[in-house]
């Protein structure tokens, strides 16, 4: 179904420029948000140049399951406005490449007004689509992209589009060869990767890999009604169900070589041939579920703090599996005891701070515990707040400040001095918005190098926040007049 022009400018812009990838929007706290961020106030940016090539972007890491790090980012306002500007302006040609049959994460009209959400589907509807791929097929190639975005050459976009010859003639004219100037500006003019956030890159990368999904559909014969072959790919993650090993082999050596062409390359590690017999879902979550108490009475503390032993217990042995998220997201959404929330909550915050992954689910907990109008464990979420700074992670500050702000939690003075020592964009941000040590935090502003458009452009964010309250001016911009005209068109970034 056509997606009308409009509503993708309006949800690149306002809806999926920030994190914001899951259904749940569990990126970054809820206080961020980019709706005021509409086409209208973004067109005086339209018009405006960098002082240097390109611009650099704000990071954001968030910590996975495993504890290692994601990176996010966030463009600079004026690359992204014209990027966004860009796609939407040339929607009826890129949209015939959003329509892989075999993509299962597509842009759609989705009712929250986002054109990409990227959450993985249920254990139940995976197992129901691998079984009936599977049938009546003997071996499945599984593959996938090593680091995707990072990897995107964005030379190839007119590649993917027009053939590498027609595309390596002197005329730079075409909608790809814009969309590729466009998703350079994003990242330092740099022409290798796309930035992990935007959906803007969602959409860059389903250019790519569509046309890959189109030169093997006639090998393997997998987009047709009533297929020989069942194939489905989630972004950069591949399976390929078929008769014959083979068959299989073949897939993947044609799928590198595909891959190879836009300068995109199979993680080896990843990449394997295995039977359909193995379970078409994911054992451990099969295992929570059935072990999930179920009661018509609310669950009372033993049973609770039980499921989240036994689910801990078993997160050893999944070390590659969501595990404790699964399980605590299953438990929070359970009808709990008054003290079986508080023992959950202090189960959670325990594990919180090796998992900040979990750190998003706790405020519904924190809001059915309080006493007398208090948040339960505050010297916790301080605790977990210091050993945030002292990691480095983004988000484990930015959810504890979070906290901080909505509970009036005062953070220590050597706290605070941690956050802003790992000089991250949106843990000083967010600190900024609990109202604490605002002294500590234009102090640090103060010694930037204005000089580094580079420098500037990596905390634009917090910077436009700050000139929006009076309290940096607009020369802390690479481009001065791009602040003046957000601030003019009452664009917030943080509500």
């Amino acid at each position: 179904m056509t997606i009308p022009v409009a509503f993708v400018h309006e949800a690149l812009l306002g809806y999926n420029y920030l994190p914001a990838q899951r259904r749940s929007k569990e990126e970054l706290p809820p206080i961020f948000s980019s709706e005021t961020f509409t086409p209208a106030a973004a067109a005086p940016l339209l018009s405006l140049k960098p002082t240097t090539r390109g611009f650099d972007l704000v990071e954001y890491r968030a910590t996975k399951f495993n504890s290692v790090s994601r990176s996010y980012a966030i463009p600079h306002p004026i690359a992204y406005a014209q990027l966004a500007k860009c796609i939407a302006d040339n929607w009826n040609a890129i949209e015939t490449f959003q329509s892989s049959h075999v993509s299962m994460i597509r842009p759609r009209q989705h009712k929250d007004k986002r054109i990409i959400i990227m959450d993985y589907e249920k254990s139940s509807a995976r197992s129901s689509r691998a079984r009936r791929l599977a049938f009546n097929k003997r071996y499945v190639a599984r593959a996938d992209i090593a680091t995707c975005f990072p990897s995107v050459y964005t030379h190839a976009i007119p590649w993917a589009v027009v053939g590498k010859a027609a595309a390596k003639l002197v005329t730079k004219e075409g909608w790809h060869n814009e969309l590729d100037f466009h998703a350079r500006r994003c990242v330092r003019d740099e022409t290798q990767g796309i930035p992990v956030g935007p959906g803007t890159s969602n959409i860059i990368a389903e250019i790519l890999l569509s046309v890959v999904d189109q030169k093997l559909a006639p090998d393997f014969n997998f987009l047709r009604g009533g297929a020989v072959n069942g194939m489905s790919r989630f972004i950069d993650d591949y399976s390929f169900y078929c008769d014959s090993y083979d068959e299989a082999e073949r897939f993947i050596r044609r799928l590198d070589e595909e891959l190879n062409a836009l300068r995109l390359r199979l993680n080896a590690k990843k990449t394997a041939i295995v039977t359909p017999l193995t379970p078409f879902g994911d054992l451990w979550a099969t295992e929570l579920a059935l072990r999930l108490p179920s009661a018509t009475t609310p669950l009372n503390e033993y049973k609770s703090t039980s499921y989240l032993e036994f689910a801990t217990s078993l997160a050893t042995k999944h070390p590659e599996g969501s595990v404790l998220k699964y399980a605590a997201s299953a438990l929070v959404r359970t009808n709990l005891s008054p003290l079986a929330k508080e023992a959950t909550l202090d189960y959670l915050l325990v594990l919180a701070v090796a998992n900040p992954v979990l750190l998003p689910l706790l405020e519904s907990l924190f809001d059915n515990t309080k006493t007398l109008g208090r948040v339960r464990f505050p010297s916790r979420i301080i605790e977990i707040l210091r050993d945030g700074a002292a990691r480095h992670r983004s988000d484990t500050m930015a959810w504890t400040l979070y906290y901080c702000r909505k509970y009036s939690l005062a953070i220590p003075d050597d706290v605070a001095d941690a956050v802003i020592k790992t000089e991250d964009c949106i843990a000083i941000l967010t600190l900024f918005y609990t109202g604490q040590h605002l002294a500590k935090i234009t102090a640090w502003t103060a010694v930037l190098d204005k000089s580094d458009a580079y420098v500037l452009d990596r905390y634009w964010l917090l910077l436009y926040q700050l000139h929006v309250h009076g309290h940096v001016g607009a020369d802390f911009c690479s481009v001065p007049k791009a602040f003046d005209a957000l601030k003019a068109a009452s664009v917030s970034f943080v509500v």
